[in-house]
């Protein structure tokens, strides 16, 4: 009986042995799960952070790209504008003088 007592002491022993152990291991693997969780997180985190660093550079750029487009529009409207300018400038001029000499023909055929 005192063997066999002793043997049951031993196997609950063992059994409490058996259970911490597979505590800690579950404990473990916890961590390890809560670490993997944790370095995921950061690896989507950065991600993100890198997405949106590229979406800001892209709307810059469009910003950037819109304005030298309305530049570059203004610019020929500029151009566009003095060449009107002195061809309306010339044409104003050969009409002055077209009156002139007609003027002066007129005054011709007078006298």
């Amino acid at each position: 009986e005192a063997e066999a007592a002793a043997a049951a002491e031993a196997d609950e022993a063992r059994l409490a042995e058996e259970a911490a152990a597979q505590k800690a291991l579950e404990e473990e693997l916890a961590r390890e799960r809560a670490a993997q969780a944790e370095a995921e997180a950061k690896a989507l985190r950065e991600a993100h952070e890198r997405e949106m660093d590229c979406l800001r550079e892209a709307s810059a750029l469009k910003i950037q790209c819109f304005w030298r487009q309305c530049c570059a529009r203004k610019a020929y409207a500029i151009k566009l504008a003095r060449a009107w300018a002195a061809y309306h400038k010339e044409q104003a001029e050969a009409s002055a003088a077209a009156a002139e000499e007609a003027e002066a023909a007129r005054l011709e055929q007078e006298a």
